[in-house]
Formats: C-alpha cells, sequence, structure tokens
C-alpha cells in the first residue's frame, strides 16, 4: 500500500536541498570539493579575479581563502570593513546553513577549516550568481534573465522531488553557463 510516509522514506536526493549541498559533510569528500572548486573558480574567471584555487586536493592560500567572501560580498553589494567583525552577523541574519564564526577566520587554511570556507564561498556564489535586483541597462535581458531563473528553479526542484540528482546537476551546469555567457555579452 502507497502512503505518503512510504513516499517520505525514499532516500534522499543529493541535490537541492535535503541532503545535496546542504549536507555539510559534502563538503569534506574530495569528489565534492573538486566539483565546487570548479564552480568557484568560473565564477571568479567572470568576474575577472586574480583568485583561483587548485583542485589537486590541498588547501589553498590563507590570503585567497579570506580575499574570496569579501570579494563576493561586494558582489551581493555588501562592502566589508573588517571581515572579523562583518561576516558572522551578516552570515546568520541571511540565515546560512551551516555554523560559522569569527574565530574561523584566524586559520582558514587549516585542513579540517577548509570544508567550511569552501561551504561558505560556494553559498555566496550561489547568491552572487542569481540577483533578480541587479540593474542591466536592458531591460529585455533582465526579464529573459528572471524567466530563464524561474524555470530553472521549476524544472530542478521538479527533479529534486523525483530524486534525479543527475538532471539536477545537469539543469545547475546549463543555467550557470547561460548566466555566464550571458554576463560576457553585457
Amino acid at each position: 500500500m502507497g502512503s505518503v510516509a512510504n513516499f517520505a522514506s525514499i532516500r534522499p536526493s543529493s541535490a537541492g536541498g535535503g541532503a545535496g549541498p546542504t549536507r555539510f559533510d559534502d563538503f569534506k569528500e574530495h569528489h565534492w570539493q573538486k566539483w565546487v572548486i570548479f564552480r568557484i573558480n568560473s565564477f571568479l574567471l567572470s568576474q575577472k579575479s586574480p583568485i583561483t584555487f587548485e583542485s589537486s586536493g590541498s588547501t589553498p592560500f590563507m590570503e585567497d581563502i579570506l580575499k574570496t567572501p569579501t570579494l563576493l560580498l561586494g558582489e551581493i553589494g555588501y562592502r566589508v570593513s573588517k571581515l572579523d567583525d562583518d561576516l558572522a552577523p551578516l552570515l546568520k541574519s541571511l540565515k546560512y546553513l551551516f555554523v560559522f564564526n569569527k574565530f574561523m577566520l584566524k586559520s582558514p587554511a587549516v585542513p579540517h577549516q577548509w570544508p567550511s570556507f569552501l561551504a561558505l564561498i560556494h553559498w555566496l556564489i550561489l547568491i552572487a550568481s542569481f540577483d533578480p535586483f541587479k540593474s542591466t541597462s536592458n531591460t529585455v535581458l533582465s526579464l529573459i534573465q528572471a524567466r530563464s531563473a524561474q524555470q530553472y528553479i521549476l524544472n530542478s526542484y521538479l527533479n529534486y522531488i523525483k530524486g534525479h540528482d543527475d538532471v539536477v546537476e545537469e539543469l545547475e551546469l546549463d543555467f550557470m553557463d547561460k548566466l555566464n555567457h550571458q554576463k560576457s555579452l553585457t
């Protein structure tokens, strides 16, 4: 007999919400780190940032780790005067998913801290990648981007509900490619 309880007991999806990118343990896995680092580097390259992270498994330089959140916060319109003081309260007000405190900023390059920063940087990139309030000179382009984002969100959610993790990942990569292409045109 099929019931809602049986449906809810199906393996959680590793995409979207549930057990996927919102699970901190994923950021400790090497294959996930490589994928996230690829996404981070793609975004940083699109912003013409000199910062890049190696996906070789080694922890990046402390300076690069600390400069990246500042750069990304600037992308979403939040100017940081002192990262130590500004970051933790901001993350709390934005309802950041994971535990992050200012003491973590003292040693970001320590291997056990790197997953925390990787998760934070990835989360900030997701926010910076989609900002419907950023003004563009072309209103039509802005409307097309908003429609495209709505379609992406709907398709991702429907596939997430069905447990089609690979489709969700493919949709996300495709959407990010389209966004980066549109940004390069403007």
